[in-house]
């Protein structure tokens, strides 16, 4: 496509079942509510029309794209990341880049609590992108996970930034985390990702599947971002001396159980931010029923019935 008729850049979420569909309406709405001047795709595949009907009420563009797969998909230890090969086709999307204005990835279970539109502008070397660290404290000891993933060798633990990456850092310190992702999409990026998602043996070892992916391909080749901009939920709790309410602009639900699965409960890890979650569902379910059409009526039902009851 010509430069000229390219699209200007864009916010881009992956869903591949109802699953998400709640946490993807909260996270759109989310993004209109800070106004940001960039638009939402969300990448679909094999969703059921009425949750396609429900995203394009959001105002949201909507992309049916193939299902990226893994020879060794089945050796995956953790089965919620088997679809997540899929994000890695927003690196294929050139009608989103022109001059310095990009693609931002971002997963479906976030919340938008501020402006991110500099996120667009950001100076980003040409074959790279820019990532917040991983945390690698690993809070609820998962046996599955890496045995270095411990707090001594996490790059949030005992700093407000985490410092700069040297060859003698622990292996955590290089690993990002792809939550979020700053991208400038191309055709040979893609190509060089999904080269090594089809024919590296690595692949078969991944615990995280494309994070896994694009820490290795993008080796030396990505800017680390503030932790405002992926707070993972857990930062909260293990990394009190970093998180600051009032300066987080993006949270990252992480682990399995989303916000949308059971209401805040007072006195628990993460009531704070759970009830953030829910504060802002609530308010845009008012405001979807608000619309007062067929169409409106049938979306407030379809996602209540997805999250939990009071």
């Amino acid at each position: 496509m010509d430069v000229a008729h390219k699209k200007p850049g864009a916010w881009v979420t992956m869903i591949t079942n109802a699953d998400y569909l709640a946490g993807c309406f909260v996270m759109a709405k989310s993004l209109r509510t800070v106004k940001t001047k960039y638009p939402l795709v969300v990448l679909v595949c094999d969703i059921p029309q009425n949750a396609k009907e429900i995203l394009e009420l959001t105002g949201v563009e909507i992309v049916d794209v193939g299902k990226l797969v893994s020879a060794d998909s089945e050796q995956v230890k953790d089965k919620r990341f088997l679809e997540s090969w899929t994000k890695l086709r927003a690196f294929d999307m050139i009608d989103y880049e022109v001059g310095s204005q990009r693609i931002v990835l971002l997963d479906a279970d976030m919340l938008v609590r501020q402006n991110m539109d500099e996120l667009m502008e950001l100076p980003l070397e040409d074959g790279w992108i820019a990532c917040t660290h991983a945390c690698a404290c690993n809070p609820r000891k998962f046996a599955h996970y890496p045995a270095d993933w411990i707090p001594e060798n996490c790059a949030y633990t005992n700093k407000i930034h985490p410092p700069p990456i040297a060859e003698d850092s622990p292996r955590p310190y290089h690993q990002l985390n792809s939550g979020l992702v700053v991208l400038r999409p191309s055709r040979e990026q893609f190509q060089e990702l999904y080269t090594f998602l089809k024919e590296s043996p690595l692949v078969a070892t991944f615990m995280f599947t494309d994070q896994d992916l694009t820490t290795l391909v993008y080796k030396d080749r990505w800017k680390p971002l503030p932790y405002v901009y992926n707070a993972l939920k857990t930062l909260r709790v293990v990394h009190p001396n970093l998180w600051s309410d009032d300066n987080v602009k993006n949270v990252h639900y992480i682990l399995s159980d989303k916000p949308w699965l059971s209401r805040p409960k007072s006195g628990t890890p993460y009531y704070v931010v759970d009830k953030w979650w829910w504060e802002a569902y609530e308010g845009y379910i008012r405001e979807l029923s608000s619309g007062g059409t067929e169409a409106h009526k049938s979306a407030v039902k379809y996602l209540e019935a997805l999250v939990a009851k009071d």
